[in-house]
């Protein structure tokens, strides 16, 4: 029996809110994984605004329109691009009043959602083996492509690998899924 690294890749996951569902591949030989990844992905953009240093709560991007100015710049032959102050223009709702303000652009930061923030992990199965001892679960988050310390000490499979995925969000979420580890063939 000759040992590799070996890659499986899970079927596309669709879960809409509040749906909880899971996800199988088959294995053709014995197989032991070592780092599982989830990728998210959502139609919708969503994210906020965070004005740095100042006392503003976090701004949602539909109520926000942040631009900048760039100027050209000249000295003799040399041209460079200088960018200017960034412009907020606030949209009002119930709680906040409208508003239109100037800051420096390096104060002006745009936090996006990760599809994965609204993923939970609630379990994984080895053939048919509980491999996960928490019943409520690991944000996905954890298992991102992002985040290199994940390393599994999960059994060896020689006929299935499953893993039993939630949306906690409101919105549809794609997730996609992938096993490395080693693997023996004959």
């Amino acid at each position: 029996m000759m040992q590799r690294s070996m890659i499986y890749g899970f079927p596309e996951a669709v879960l809409d809110a509040g749906e909880e569902r899971t996800v199988s591949i088959e294995l053709k030989e014995p197989f032991r994984p070592e780092k599982l990844v989830l990728i998210g992905r959502m139609n919708e953009i969503r994210g906020h605004f965070k004005v740095k240093r100042s006392r503003l709560p976090l701004l949602n991007r539909d109520d926000v329109v942040a631009y900048s100015r760039v100027y050209k710049c000249r000295r003799g032959k040399k041209i460079w691009f200088r960018k200017g102050k960034t412009t907020v223009e606030f949209l009002g709702t119930n709680e906040h009043k409208s508003f239109v303000r100037k800051y420096l652009s390096s104060s002006v930061v745009y936090n996006d959602v990760d599809p994965l923030d609204y993923i939970i992990l609630r379990n994984m199965f080895c053939d048919k083996e509980v491999a996960m001892a928490s019943t409520d679960g690991i944000p996905a988050q954890c298992f991102s492509s992002e985040s290199y310390g994940n390393a599994l000490s999960l059994p060896t499979s020689e006929v299935s690998l499953s893993l039993r995925l939630k949306n906690e969000g409101d919105i549809r979420v794609s997730v996609y899924a992938s096993f490395t580890g080693r693997g023996w063939s004959v």
